[in-house]
């Protein structure tokens, strides 16, 4: 978590990945059903890390820079390197060292690093093309 004053330096990617998730085809399932069965809805959590993955590739591209993507609560966003430093972690959290060591040894051009924190879960993982690894990752 970032202090009030810096949270305004991050990239709100929420619904940028959550337009990822749901492809064009499944909107368009979607459309013509009226509704969200449970199939379409697995469907569009199968998307959930490779979205994250893809948007933190984007903004790496765009801010010329790596950074962590940092889920917690319902928001999403794109923290830059040199915003890590001030991440607040919350009591318990897996630590801003790992944080830090994920954002220098992972390979921007086809990872990304996630932060969760969700309640008492806490987790950092490297989503690679194979988003399996990262549920893994979170759950080690």
């Amino acid at each position: 978590m970032l202090p009030d004053n810096e949270a305004r330096d991050c990239i709100d990617i929420r619904d940028a990945v959550y337009l990822r998730m749901a492809p064009r085809e499944i909107r368009e399932e979607v459309r013509l059903r009226g509704s969200v069965t449970d199939e379409i809805e697995a469907k569009i959590f199968e998307r959930m890390f490779p979205a994250i993955r893809e948007e933190a590739l984007f903004w790496y591209r765009a801010a010329r820079g790596r950074g962590i993507v940092l889920c917690e609560g319902t928001s999403i966003s794109y923290v830059p390197q040199h915003h890590l430093g001030k991440l607040v972690p919350a009591p318990g959290c897996c630590g801003l060292s790992k944080a830090e060591a994920a954002v220098l040894n992972y390979d921007p051009h086809r990872e990304a690093v996630i932060a969760v924190v969700r309640g008492e879960f806490q987790g950092i993982a490297i989503i690679g093309p194979s988003a399996a690894d990262a549920l893994l990752q979170l759950t080690q």
